[in-house]
């Protein structure tokens, strides 16, 4: 016997889009995670002769690692280990 056959819905059409927008979203946090590694690369090759922008994102870094609280690293660290462990599984039955 054949298994009867889904129609597409409207949430099933949302739920690709989402995964689509998620995966978009996902390419472009990559791309600038990749970019901000090549500017510290280009710092720690070339150091104050870099220029002005690689300095001034290098600056801007270390004032965003300056205003991370323990608390703050402990809370991500929480997430982390969660998100880890909901993907491997070990939080499901």
């Amino acid at each position: 016997m054949a298994s009867p056959i889904r129609k597409e819905t409207a949430f099933d059409r949302l739920h690709c889009q989402l995964i689509r927008f998620t995966a978009l979203f996902l390419r472009i946090a990559e791309a600038g995670f990749a970019l901000v590694a090549i500017i510290v690369l280009t710092y720690i090759l070339l150091g104050e002769a870099s220029g002005p922008f690689v300095i001034s994102v290098i600056a801007n870094i270390v004032l965003l690692i300056g205003a991370i609280t323990p608390e703050a690293l402990v809370g991500i660290a929480i997430v982390l280990g969660l998100v880890y462990m909901i993907k491997s599984g070990n939080l499901r039955n």
